[in-house]
């Protein structure tokens, strides 16, 4: 029989697409021009001249009145125009003897509104640190104007599904203590690239700050929360991962799409979820002599919104049992925020946490919070999370973190993602070396629909306090199809095709 550990936790992902696009061929023709201080629209009429060819563009693509210098000898007329224009994002498209100057984005939206066949687009990039080049993790990315969006992997990586319609819309990414970047979403269809993101900093003498204690901030940013989050329900639409790893080997991974009725912040009632689809894969051999499994990962992946779920850390009531002091002020999404530190007093054994919570210094919003269980409380947290273990199996944690993101959507603001990370130490009897093991959750909301609601019926919810790996469906290499998730890592993308591999070849023996 094989051993098991069983345990409660508290506990994201994304994806992308590629191509390019080439110019029309152009006639042979070359052009002998010595254009001082010309401007465009100039040039333009005396490249006519030459070549006995017309050009049409439209205002806003090209700067008619931008002053050129430019020397062409015998050059090719298409040289010419990429030397005079100086616009990568142009292109050319030749009909009869008239050339038109169009920018390569808007024939790709073109082609791409009038194809019946395409609903579905993929956006893709890696956002990193302007400066040090390092991964911006778990980064905000969204549509204006919409309810889609998701968040960036470990290694900064995301992709994003969009409707085709959506495409002439802006992007956005945001990231605390980052400027926000928005650009046309069409610059990353079929054209992943890397996204830098420069640093805001913000000088505490550059904030007018009237209430600089941080019990008193948190106090207003409680009392202001129907005002802040939503008052009616909500169903989000998220992307779940549930992992466990011994070592370097990955044992359970489960992924499902998740419909969850979200109720009003107001509101004493439970959270309700659908599973709309799932897949797991199993890495585990029956001499494997400790499984571990994630029990109740998706209750805790609802829990772990703090705004709904108050933490003792945001209760007043256990003020007392913490210390808080404004760590400092970041910018998030364009605006100013509170970087509120945390940590559990010395002699107050019933307080856990440290970390930071991140306040909108405008609005007194939670927009975040980073958090774990402190490492002089860790020793005394076994019975919280190890539920049932065989005789002769010694288990400590080790590690706890937490985060948590919100997402502002018109004037309210929505939950974002939710990650919870513990890693154990696992001692059996008789052995010499103990064994390590993370296990980890994460949930990302991909889209918010705040129409006709209604709560789900008790037939129609799935139980949240079950072992989900357990009930998972067959591992699936075309199961997202349109859902948006976050990207996985190479390394357990790597484990899964290994085992495959190893499958298919003793199915041949």
């Amino acid at each position: 029989m094989d051993k098991k550990l069983k345990y409660y936790l508290f506990g994201l992902l994304i994806i992308l697409g590629i191509t390019n696009t080439y110019a029309q061929d152009f006639p042979e023709k070359k052009i002998t021009l010595n254009l001082k201080n010309v401007p465009v629209h100039q040039a333009l009429r005396e490249i006519t001249k030459q070549s006995g060819y017309y050009f049409t563009y439209e205002g806003d693509v090209i700067d008619a009145n931008k002053i050129i210098n430019k020397d062409f000898k015998k050059t090719p007329l298409k040289k010419c125009l990429d030397d005079i224009l100086n616009d990568s994002t142009l292109t050319y498209q030749v009909y009869d003897n008239h050339i038109i100057i169009k920018n390569k984005h808007l024939i790709y939206v073109d082609s791409l509104l009038n194809n019946p066949d395409i609903k579905i687009i993929q956006l893709q990039a890696r956002i990193i640190d302007a400066v040090s080049g390092e991964a911006l993790s778990y980064a905000s990315i969204s549509i204006q104007n919409s309810n889609i969006g998701t968040v960036s992997n470990n290694n900064g990586i995301f992709l994003l599904k969009i409707p085709k319609e959506y495409i002439n819309r802006n992007l956005c990414i945001s990231y605390i203590g980052y400027n926000n970047d928005c650009f046309p979403a069409i610059t990353l269809y079929h054209n992943p690239q890397v996204i830098k993101l420069s640093r805001n900093y913000i000088s505490l003498q550059e904030v007018l700050i009237r209430n600089r204690n941080p019990k008193s901030i948190i106090r207003r940013t409680i009392k202001k929360i129907p005002e802040n989050y939503p008052e009616k329900p909500s169903y989000l639409l998220t992307f779940y991962r549930e992992k466990v790893k011994q070592k370097n080997k990955y044992m359970f991974l489960s992924e499902a799409v998740l419909k969850i009725y979200k109720t009003d912040y107001s509101s004493p009632q439970n959270d309700l979820l659908q599973v709309l689809k799932s897949r797991t894969f199993h890495n585990v051999k029956q001499q494997d002599s400790v499984q571990m499994k994630l029990k109740s990962g998706l209750k805790t992946a609802l829990v772990l919104d703090i705004v709904k779920n108050i933490p003792d850390f945001l209760n007043e009531e256990y003020f007392p049992q913490y210390k808080y002091y404004i760590n400092d002020i970041e910018s998030y999404d364009n605006k100013t925020s509170f970087v509120i530190a945390f940590e559990p007093r010395k002699y107050e054994k019933d307080a856990i946490y440290r970390g930071l919570i991140y306040i909108d210094a405008e609005s007194l919003a939670i927009i975040g919070a980073d958090y774990e269980i402190s490492p002089d409380r860790i020793y005394n947290m076994n019975n919280r999370f190890v539920i049932k273990k065989e005789k002769g199996i010694k288990v400590r944690l080790k590690k706890a973190n937490y985060q948590v993101n919100y997402q502002n959507r018109g004037k309210k603001y929505y939950l974002k993602y939710v990650k919870a990370e513990l890693n154990f130490k696992v001692k059996m009897k008789k052995k010499w070396f103990s064994t390590n093991f993370t296990t980890s959750l994460e949930m990302a909301v991909s889209n918010i629909d705040t129409m006709n609601v209604q709560k789900f019926k008790r037939k129609e919810t799935n139980k949240t306090n079950t072992v989900f790996v357990d009930e998972a469906h067959e591992y699936d290499e075309k199961f997202w199809e349109d859902y948006n998730f976050i990207k996985p890592e190479d390394d357990w993308q790597q484990a899964i095709k290994k085992l495959q591999l190893k499958l298919a070849n003793s199915n041949q023996l």
